[in-house]
């Protein structure tokens, strides 16, 4: 029995096996709360997301977003492949953290020692050179900090060793359309999980094939166009929504912020790729940069013996990868010398460059070059006998290196995303009870949204501190020696005249005080101000009531006054009287940003007002479903900015009347009944979009397999 189990465990990973064995064994060893499935894991950067919310994303994630926000165009399109495949575990029957362990941590864990491994095993003469160098790749204390909160980098980061590897074979095989559509479709799923990352990697690529394989381009240039070609089409369900539906504004005022951690980094980090707050215990997150421990400087001192000792056959390879270490140094460093300037100065004028206000991404192009020059240091120094003891210094430093950087995950001393967490009781029982409501309203979390508060399209979830410094900014200057600056600020839109307009308008009902959650590292008041702060400044608020006495430590107050999600007024609201509500129209959420809308019997001019942002992109379309939103006509109409900052349309049933709009019925006494759709103007983008990617990849997959029956046809006749 154990003699069949060795050879299948042969026949799927080949002869070096024993270092693909040990190398699963090392990453499972220490992401193994990652495979206990079912297990909630968060942190930091990286929110605990909604089952609910996670169950209907299928198509709620679209053009415009409206559950974590008063609405606006979905800057973060571009994760649909992710998104797409959590929705469909969860659908299937998991929890979201189950689907977020299958389809991010997971992938991570296991393509972090095996992409790395393989790409350099074809270069190398012994499969222990190549197992040494994934282990530092697979360990550097950038990419195990990247896994502690931003797995979606790390995710790229393990994956780009496969990039290059089917580069490689796709142009040495030559007609091999299989290959290229495979790299094609990891090229894209790499863009869907960080877009960023792959900005970075799309040059090296293109310079490692121009470099080291130019003499290949010529007889592969109708598949490298057919590749290029596959990646635009697969990626246009983001792109054309992005580029024409009104969305690039929105991308360029986020990337827009301004350069930001100069302090944390400098050229010995850089060399290093070292975290700036890695301890080699606790993930250090005061943004104080921690010394940089002695044996990290393993990796760059055996490069350094390797580029200098390069053979004369691996010289062109090797001044590659070491020109791939020089760029990320000069960039990672951010503004210390030398070239102090340089940062900051592609930043205001590359184009692209503002999607990185720090430097640490760069750290990628360091930990690439290493992975390329680090397997011909070890083969040089074991060529000869002489070398032996040089090279087993050199092997069990970095092997040493890289089983030190893994003890934090493996005593779980690192805690973050390597700790499981626990929903506390309260938790429970508030979101319960918001999950069997049906009614739509907002909930708004002071100070900010905590990691277990469900949330979906029929109860979005708002962020006090937020607001408080975007839509809701009041403008008030903080008193010198005010004990809680920030609590003041994030309280003063709650404590205006108009503020129970404000929540009403806003369709907020529910404000939510979180617990003290230290079990789970989530401080939820650690910037902010004392929760007793917080707490006496709710309770001082006589138009909200407290609601759910059975919480212990969880507070909840009710805004009775909140108004549905679409309404109409008899006229335009304002910020200092309560809306003259006449009708509650009837409506179907298709998305966040298409919403079909009955109104009956309009005898007056009349205000719809939308309980979201204002945005110039949204329309009235004339009629319902998919026909008229691509191709229908718009109704006489514009969006208009309340005081409060959101979105209403003018109807006016004469101008409705002229018109021979689909939907728009005049009965004989002038009144107007009306079905329209609210749509966001990207959507449309995104319906075509969707429609082209999801046909390339059909066709791909139909390629992929027409490949693989061809070759197993040849096989056939052959034998």
């Amino acid at each position: 029995m154990e003699s069949k189990l060795a050879d299948r465990i042969r026949k799927v990973l080949g002869k070096d096996w024993p270092y693909v064995v040990a190398l699963l064994l090392i990453t499972g060893i220490a992401h193994r709360v990652w495979f206990h499935l079912g297990v909630s894991l968060h942190f930091g950067d990286w929110m605990q997301w909604s089952t609910t919310g996670t169950k209907e994303l299928y198509r709620t994630w679209s053009a415009y977003m409206s559950v974590s926000d008063l609405g606006g165009p979905n800057v973060s399109l571009f994760f649909l492949p992710f998104i797409a495949a959590w929705s469909f575990w969860v659908n299937a029957g998991t929890s979201y953290a189950t689907a977020f362990q299958l389809v991010n941590l997971i992938p991570v864990a296991i393509l972090s020692v095996l992409a790395p491994f393989y790409f350099v095993r074809g270069k190398v003469s012994h499969p222990l050179s190549a197992f040494i160098t994934a282990m530092v790749y697979a360990t550097g204390t950038y990419f195990l900090a990247r896994q502690t909160s931003q797995v979606t980098i790390a995710f790229v980061y393990s994956l780009a060793p496969l990039l290059f590897l089917l580069l490689e074979k796709a142009l040495v095989s030559r007609k091999r359309p299989d290959l290229w559509f495979l790299l094609g479709l990891l090229f894209s799923v790499a863009i869907g999980y960080e877009l960023r990352i792959v900005f970075l990697l799309t040059p090296i690529l293109v310079a490692y094939a121009l470099i080291l394989y130019w003499k290949e381009l010529w007889p592969n240039r109708w598949q490298i166009l057919g590749v290029v070609l596959a990646v635009v089409l697969l990626n246009l369900y983001w792109l054309l929504p992005t580029i024409f539906g009104g969305g690039a504004g929105d991308v360029g005022a986020l990337a827009n912020r301004g350069v930001f951690g100069s302090w944390l980094v400098n050229v010995r980090s850089a060399l290093t790729t070292n975290d700036w707050g890695w301890t080699g215990g606790a993930l250090a997150n005061d943004f104080n940069p921690r010394p940089i421990l002695w044996y990290l400087w393993a990796a760059p001192l055996v490069a350094v013996v390797g580029l200098l000792n390069a053979r004369k056959s691996d010289r062109k390879r090797m001044l590659f990868f070491a020109i791939l270490v020089l760029v990320g140094l000069l960039l990672a460093k951010q503004s210390d010398e030398p070239f102090k300037g340089l940062y900051l100065w592609l930043y205001q004028n590359a184009p692209g460059f503002n999607l990185y206000r720090e430097s640490s991404k760069f750290h990628l192009l360091t930990a690439f070059g290493y992975l390329g020059l680090l397997p011909y240091a070890l083969e040089y120094l074991s060529e000869k006998r002489n070398r032996y003891p040089l090279y087993a210094m050199s092997a069990v430093a970095l092997i040493g290196m890289s089983l030190l950087n893994l003890r934090p995950l493996v005593t779980r001393s690192i805690n973050t995303l390597f700790v499981a967490r626990h929903e506390p009781a309260d938790y429970t029982v508030l979101n319960a009870a918001i999950n069997i409501d049906a009614d739509w309203y907002r909930i708004l979390w002071v100070p900010r949204i905590i990691q277990w508060g469900e949330y979906n399209s029929v109860h979005p979830r708002l962020s006090a501190v937020d607001l408080s410094v975007t839509d809701w900014s009041v403008g008030q200057v903080v008193p010198n020696g005010i004990t809680y600056p920030a609590g003041l600020q994030i309280m003063a839109p709650l404590r205006q005249s108009y503020s129970q307009n404000l929540l009403n308008q806003s369709g907020i009902r529910y404000l939510v005080l979180p617990q003290h959650d230290f079990e789970n590292e989530d401080d939820n008041f650690k910037y902010y101000a004392a929760r007793e702060y917080f707490a006496e400044s709710l309770a001082k608020l006589a138009y909200i009531q407290p609601r759910f006495p059975e919480l212990s430590q969880v507070k909840v107050y009710e805004n009775t006054g909140y108004l549905p999600k679409i309404y109409l007024t008899s006229e335009s609201v304002s910020a200092a009287e309560s809306p003259r509500v006449i009708a509650e129209p009837a409506y179907v959420q298709v998305n966040t940003g298409q919403l079909e809308i009955t109104v009956k019997g309009l005898t007056q001019t009349s205000y719809l007002e939308f309980t979201d942002r204002y945005n110039a992109n949204l329309q009235l379309v004339a009629g319902t479903g998919l026909g008229q939103v691509l191709s229908g006509s718009l109704l006489p109409t514009k969006p208009e900015r309340t005081e409060f900052g959101l979105t209403q349309f003018k109807l006016d049933p004469a101008e409705l009347a002229k018109g021979q709009y689909t939907g728009v019925t005049v009965h004989s006494d002038g009144s107007v009944d009306l079905t329209f759709t609210l749509f966001y103007r990207g959507q449309r983008f995104y319906y075509i979009g969707l429609a082209i990617s999801l046909a390339a990849l059909a066709a791909g997959f139909g390629l992929l397999v027409a490949s693989a029956f061809m070759k197993r046809r040849t096989r056939q006749t052959s034998s």
